[in-house]
């Protein structure tokens, strides 16, 4: 069966209902009682869960107030220049990459926990992966709570998935009077089941990617090695796949006592001419050659230059202005003046020479430096996976562009792994990312305090087990021994009240009494769950104290997770509207 509206398709099915019971029909009874224990480990967790989520929503609702207040008291945050891309080679066959006109946004670290949204902050071409990553850590969920529920000879109703443009959805629906008549703790069990199904995923995906990078061959002694990248990137026209990034600028990247690679590749976009050693000094070149150059890319309304041109400005104080010069000169092995001599690194101590330094102000420039993957690196080759020159390019432009453009890691696989398939590696390793990701949140998250999630009917039965009375009223079935006009009879008449009953208690025993009611029908109608003997439906003054006790406890951990959802919710949309604004 399946329903479809303008935005969404619900494919509903019966047809797998007894494939939950059918595990456990031929199975030995220990078998059974061992899965029963496997899934009252995940009680465990469900109230590990419940704890964590609250105290991390109480975390970041204060995270949410000092960023905040730091972020309207600042004075202002650094933006992006506009600056454009194309691509030339040099002389010496060393590619040269200038980058202008495409704008870039900066922020400051905020301690938010950022939302995953495609085109926002994550690349809208990994919205796909999100999308399949969000499906299949909810077809890993729901069949938790179904396995769970057959544990306790419950079957499911129906098996959901919806699918929508923004992000599908998978449910299970169990029999709610069942369920009602269900023992607390099988409750408990049923409600955990699904959140731990999602940490247990996430265990065994993190063991999987400890042995899988037993495998991998670590460069951070060298570097940084190229990935990916992504799509549209115009670096991926320069740096081959497979590359090892050596340097940036002139500051390595190879891990050393100033750091893990990792933490270098982070500080050269973060930190970067701040903190970061070894940076440009500048390039001598013949002063004559320099004042023969034209300098209409350094003028202040200047636009972008056809010719791939740069603003270079000599170092010292003279009286010489900047001219646009090739960006080839601030490469290796490049012979640019008339003389055919190659650019050296300032200071100058030939006559006639001056240090000019590229002029920032039109655009961040950033010299990369490579190691190309060798073609013959197999076992039957030289067995040598890079080439031994490094090469280098010219990138013009935002420093920030350079990292969320290149896929990097200080890893690489074996050579056994032909490039052309890192692609594909990449796409695997960034699916298992996000549902690393999106499984983790379930298995805590979910489990907020909340009647629409895990965590509401988890809280339901857990108070019923743990409060007083609560899992023998629970458990025990009901006979219709009341019909309603004496129900309510009997609730006035209670001489132990002692006080008349608030308007809010009233609508409990209500409800209560409809629940019985149904319980009533379940309960005739079934042949494992039909009483050896009655009992009055009158609910006792004890037993309604503890149930008003359990509303209050539910009531104010919802209303204290939402007041908390809703801040914190409302804080990370201001701040992500000011940092797009900005």
């Amino acid at each position: 069966m399946h329903r479809c509206n303008k935005s969404r398709i619900a494919l509903s099915t019966t047809a797998f209902n007894q494939l939950p019971a059918a595990l456990f029909q031929s199975v030995r009874p220990n078998t059974r009682s061992r899965a029963g224990l496997f899934y009252d480990l995940g009680i465990i967790w469900a109230v590990i869960g419940l704890v964590l989520s609250l105290s991390l929503l109480v975390g970041q609702a204060w995270t949410v107030g000092t960023s905040l207040w730091a972020f309207v008291s600042a004075t202002g945050s650094p933006t992006g220049s506009t600056v454009a891309m194309t691509t030339t080679t040099t002389t010496s066959g060393i590619a040269s990459l200038v980058k202008r006109a495409t704008p870039v946004e900066t922020t400051a670290d905020s301690g938010f926990i950022k939302p995953l949204i495609p085109g926002i902050t994550i690349p809208f071409s990994q919205a796909l992966y999100l999308i399949l990553s969000f499906l299949l850590a909810q077809l890993v969920h729901e069949p938790g709570h179904a396995i769970s529920a057959a544990l306790s000879s419950i079957n499911p109703l129906l098996m959901t998935v919806q699918l929508s443009p923004i992000f599908p959805s998978a449910s299970v629906t169990l029999p709610s009077i069942e369920l009602a008549l269900t023992p607390p703790r099988e409750r408990a069990r049923i409600a955990a089941a699904g959140c731990w199904h999602n940490f247990l995923s996430v265990i065994v995906l993190g063991a999987l990617t400890l042995l899988a990078n037993q495998a991998l061959i670590p460069v951070s002694h060298i570097g940084r090695a190229v990935l990916g990248f992504q799509p549209g990137s115009a670096l991926a026209q320069a740096i081959p796949v497979g590359s090892i990034i050596t340097h940036l600028d002139d500051s390595p990247l190879g891990a050393t006592s100033l750091g893990k690679s990792d933490k270098l590749w982070s500080d050269m976009f973060v930190d970067r001419h701040t903190d970061i050693p070894g940076l440009t000094s500048g390039w001598c070149v013949s002063e004559a050659w320099f004042l023969a150059q034209n300098d209409l890319c350094c003028k202040p309304a200047s636009t972008p230059s056809s010719d791939l041109t740069i603003c270079f400005n000599p170092s010292a104080s003279t009286s010489s202005s900047g001219r646009c010069l090739p960006p080839s000169i601030m490469l290796p092995s490049t012979q640019v003046d008339s003389t055919g001599r190659t650019p050296q690194r300032c200071p100058c101590l030939a006559s006639g020479e001056i240090c000019i330094e590229p002029d920032e102000s039109k655009g961040e420039i950033v010299r990369i430096t490579f190691l190309s993957p060798r073609s013959d690196r197999s076992p039957s080759g030289t067995n040598k996976r890079w080439a031994d020159v490094e090469e280098s390019i010219v990138w013009q432009g935002p420093s920030e562009s350079i990292y969320s453009q290149i896929e990097t890691s200080p890893t690489i696989p074996p050579s056994l792994i032909p490039l052309s398939l890192y692609p594909q590696i990449r796409s695997i390793a960034l699916l298992f990312k996000y549902f690393t990701v999106i499984s983790t949140t379930l298995s805590i998250f979910n489990l907020l305090p909340l009647s629409l999630l895990d965590g509401g009917f988890f809280l339901d039965a857990l108070l019923d087990w743990g409060l007083p009375g609560g899992e023998r009223e629970a458990s025990e079935p009901i006979t219709p021994a009341h019909n309603a006009e004496q129900y309510e009879q009997d609730i006035s008449g209670d001489e132990d009240d002692g006080a008349e009953v608030e308007e809010e208690d009233e609508e409990e025993q209500d409800d209560d009494y409809k629940l019985l009611s149904r319980g009533t029908q379940r309960a005739d109608n079934s042949s494992t769950r039909t009483p050896s003997n009655s009992r009055s439906s009158v609910i006792s003054h004890k037993g309604r104290r503890r149930r008003k006790l359990k509303k209050k406890i539910k009531s104010s951990l919802a209303g204290l997770t939402i007041g908390l959802g809703i801040w914190v919710l409302g804080g990370m949309a201001v701040r992500l509207a000011l940092d797009l604004h900005d």
